[in-house]
């Protein structure tokens, strides 16, 4: 469950024993928020709240890698990736090539999935026409399950490791 207006406002909700009152009055915290003003992100500003319920993506209990594509002038130019985000939560950078950015590439074994060249044909076919856009993918196996797009990634706010990585990104 998650908001569609927000960032940050998600719950995952596997079964029936969990707490139901903490889920609902999350829910209701958000619906009371409006977004985008805050950190001045006037484009989510006018978004209607609302609250998502979507089906759980990938297998067991953990939660599937999530795949951030940096799309710049319709060209994914980084991808991002997060793994352990309930346990461990780590990300790394690589480019389109799957070559290490970030300092963390060195240290974070991730292979790249299977269907990285169809998250990469998404990702550009919807950021066309956009000066910038992050779009995100689940692996699922052999086709990328689409997670959502972002004008404002981390606010705009992330710092990179190493910091020239934010200057690359910004020479975009």
């Amino acid at each position: 469950m998650k908001s569609r207006h927000g960032c940050n406002q998600c719950r995952i909700v596997r079964d029936t024993s969990d707490d139901w009152n903490a889920v609902r009055s999350a829910a209701a915290a958000w619906m009371r928020r409006p977004y985008g003003l805050w950190l001045d992100e006037w484009g989510y500003r006018d978004v209607p709240r609302g609250v998502l319920i979507e089906p759980f993506v990938g297998e067991g209990p953990a939660l599937p890698i999530d795949y951030k594509l940096y799309v710049f002038h319709g060209r994914v130019e980084a991808i991002q990736v997060h793994v352990d985000r309930e346990t461990c939560h780590r990300w790394v950078i690589f480019d389109r090539d799957w070559r290490g950015m970030s300092t963390s590439a060195d240290r974070l074994d991730v292979r790249p999935p299977i269907s990285l060249p169809l998250m990469i044909e998404g990702a550009e076919a919807l950021g066309r026409g956009f000066e910038f856009v992050r779009v995100d993918f689940y692996d699922t196996g052999v086709i990328p399950r689409f997670g959502e797009m972002t004008f404002y990634p981390g606010s705009g706010l992330d710092p990179f490791d190493p910091p020239r990585l934010d200057e690359l990104l910004g020479s975009h």
